[in-house]
């Protein structure tokens, strides 16, 4: 690399470190209405959820936003003399002549190095108090949906209740024991006429965020219990806990992503031969003298993030629902986490549509000129956001039929291929046939593989494997544990 690219490699990187960073602290300090009903409604994410559970969340909810940001700012470079070209041809409709040449060399006079600057105070704009509303509510949906505050209620109830038994429902001595062990917590005044329970439940989340911050709840209610004298104890089979493995099984994917874009165009030379003639026609990424098909690499990119990611987030929070909503139906579980994944994938392919637009005005893409104004963009999007509803589905239907393991995972990957090959084949069908749903067929089931692999790398089955039920649940928390409405 010369020392430009260098730089301009260092900026976007610390440029989407920013971005993460401070997507990170929204979502962590997201606030939900305070309300007598819930507990947890006076208390952020950060407040809430263990260490562990933390890093998961801001993983699951930024990585997505920072990376697209890092690409669209090494591509600066190329984008910004676009833009500035937009911005000079069309200022000629509202400035008057020396004020278009005042803008022209102001424009001219912009070193390419500062481009990266200017994507970032770009892209921090979408963090003014207005504008970040949609991040916000993506956050809060996202909560809603793996059902924190309602997991995190029901343990804190659970433990109050428990406390409560113990003390032979004598309220005075509890609040003597926690003004005399703890410290005088004073009750908002939502609480001042709820049931004791549930202001012992709050007491118990504000002792919890004073001293045993980064404890998973269930360990942090016990210690509080040790603290006031009586004993509680939970039933920990259906906690979810995300475990040190999960960076290297990300690095491990990156490098198999890195592996296809290498070695698949290679395969190019397989499209001439005879027996292709049976399934033609049929387009194959070729290879590049730079050794990495940038578009290939660009696609391996936006289907990490539009099938892989929500999949995951399929899989996670279908596991955290099925612990914490134990009377909710299963296929009410599944509508809501496949339309929680199709609003992820839609959102991501939009971005990457806009994307495509910038590049291809800055030559970096060849073809037809895309538009988010023509109804075969809109049917791609569509098509590819449901693929990862699709493989959810797949998986739902392997575990009601108590398939093994190999099936199992077999099923998983094949319709996964096969929801990419659809969605290609009914692109190309819609506007011309060009044969690139092959490729997007082994690109779907490869993708499927790589995920399967790295998810058992973390040695959490739930990122793969569908629990139907949860174990050890028993019928009193199966009445409690119902499903809230979705009022954000």
């Amino acid at each position: 690399m010369v020392p430009g690219q260098v730089i301009l490699m260092l900026c976007s990187v610390a440029g989407g470190l920013l971005i993460f960073l401070l997507l990170a602290d929204l979502m962590l300090g997201t606030k939900a209405k305070p309300s007598g009903a819930s507990p947890s409604s006076f208390f952020t994410p950060a407040q809430l959820l263990s260490k562990q559970r933390r890093r998961m969340l801001v993983l699951f909810y930024g990585i997505a936003p920072a990376t697209l940001f890092f690409v669209v700012s090494y591509s600066t470079d190329q984008i910004m003399p676009v833009l500035f070209s937009y911005i000079k041809t069309n200022a000629t409709q509202y400035l008057v002549a020396d004020k278009q040449e005042a803008l022209n060399e102001l424009l001219n006079g912009i070193s390419p190095n500062v481009y990266p600057l200017l994507v970032l105070i770009g892209g921090l704009v979408f963090f003014a108090p207005v504008l970040r509303k949609p991040f916000v509510w993506m956050a809060q949906l996202f909560l809603r949906v793996a059902g924190t505050r309602a997991r995190t209620d029901g343990l804190a109830r659970e433990a109050a209740h428990k406390i409560i038994k113990q003390h032979s429902n004598n309220n005075d001595i509890i609040e003597r024991s926690i003004n005399e062990n703890v410290c005088v917590i004073p009750l908002p005044q939502e609480f001042l006429s709820a049931p004791y329970r549930d202001q012992l439940a709050y007491k118990l989340l504000y002792i919890r965020d004073a001293n045993f911050h980064d404890s998973r709840p269930q360990v942090s209610f016990k210690e509080i219990g040790r603290e006031l004298g009586v004993s509680i104890t939970f039933d920990d089979g259906g906690d979810i806990r995300p475990n040190i493995y999960f960076v290297p099984a990300l690095l491990f994917y990156i490098v198999l992503c890195f592996m296809y874009t290498l070695f698949i165009p290679k395969a190019y030379v397989f499209t001439h031969w005879g027996i292709t003639r049976f399934i033609q026609p049929i387009l194959w990424p070729e290879p590049s003298v730079n050794g990495i098909n940038s578009d290939l690499a660009l696609s391996i990119v936006k289907s990490t993030f539009s099938f892989v990611g929500p999949l995951a987030i399929g899989f996670y929070l279908f596991s955290i629902r099925r612990t914490t909503f134990l009377r909710e139906p299963v296929i009410n579980t599944f509508s809501v986490i496949a339309s929680f994944q199709f609003l992820i994938a839609v959102s991501v392919n939009t971005a990457f549509a806009l994307l495509y637009i910038v590049f291809w005005k800055a030559g970096l893409r060849g073809g037809s000129p895309p538009s988010l104004f023509n109804v075969t963009t809109w049917l791609e999007i569509i098509m590819y956001s449901l693929t990862p509803v699709a493989a959810l589905g797949a998986a739902l239907f392997m575990s009601t039929r108590k398939a093994s393991a190999i099936k199992y995972v077999s099923v998983l990957c094949f319709v996964s291929a096969f929801a990419f090959y659809f969605s290609q084949l009914s692109y190309e069908y819609y506007r011309q046939p060009v044969g690139y749903y092959w490729h997007q067929f082994v690109m779907g089931l490869f993708l499927a593989v790589s995920y399967v692999l790295a998810a058992l790398l973390v040695r959490d089955a739930s990122l793969v494997f569908i629990q139907l039920m949860p174990p050890s649940t028993s019928e009193e928390k199966a009445e409690e544990a119902v499903a809230p409405s979705f009022d954000l």
